[in-house]
């Protein structure tokens, strides 16, 4: 990985691939709990944790909207090697969005 929010969107995009509503229909703190348990985090106060504060924005975690666009080209090559198809449609979505942005 190379930064943490493209950590948080990689598996914010996994979760969602799996058909999980991240934030809808389960808890921010839940999945930040799983998150950590599938990375063999150790955590205190899930609340204080940068994955939690993260997540809460997911996935519009970058401000700057150049940044979010590499993050999101980094991720999508990660979603790639899964073949997540549906997942790698909305990530191009998103990417099309963001390019009116940034040029």
């Amino acid at each position: 990985f190379d930064t943490r929010p493209q950590q948080v969107l990689l598996m914010y995009y996994i979760t969602k691939g799996l058909g999980i509503k991240a934030k809808i229909e389960i808890p921010v703190t839940k999945i930040a709990m799983f998150y950590h348990a599938l990375l063999g985090w150790e955590y205190n106060d899930i609340n204080n944790t940068g994955m939690y504060k993260l997540l809460k924005k997911a996935p519009y975690i970058q401000t700057n909207k150049k940044l979010f666009y590499q993050d999101l080209l980094w991720v999508k090559s990660q979603i790639e090697l899964l073949g997540l198809i549906p997942v790698i449609e909305q990530i191009d979505k998103e990417l099309k969005e963001l390019e009116e942005y940034i040029r």
